[in-house]
């Protein structure tokens, strides 16, 4: 009885696999419920706002954090500031 099902069983996911062959999706789905996976057409319960919120509250919490931290000064804000100030320039140009 063992041999018949696994004969059957073969003989359905080739044939779902050959009537599937032109759909790459439908094919995808075929193999995932060959390998015992389940599949939804949901996308999911988080959406695009979801995703913006997360972004925007670690921002947030990022500069939250760092609020206290010194500013530093790059090469760039150096030399505005000396320009600023009325300092020559350092370049060697």
């Amino acid at each position: 009885m063992h041999s018949v099902y696994e004969k059957k069983n073969g003989e359905f996911w080739r044939n779902e696999i050959t009537a599937n062959k032109g759909d790459t999706k439908k094919l995808w789905r075929t193999l995932q419920g060959l390998l015992g996976k389940t599949s939804t057409d949901e996308t999911g319960v988080y959406v695009g706002d979801d995703f913006a919120a997360f972004f925007k509250d670690k921002v947030v919490a990022v500069r939250t954090s760092t609020a206290a931290t010194p500013s530093y000064m790059t090469c760039r804000s150096r030399r505005r500031h000396r320009q600023e100030v009325g300092l020559p320039s350092l370049s060697t140009k």
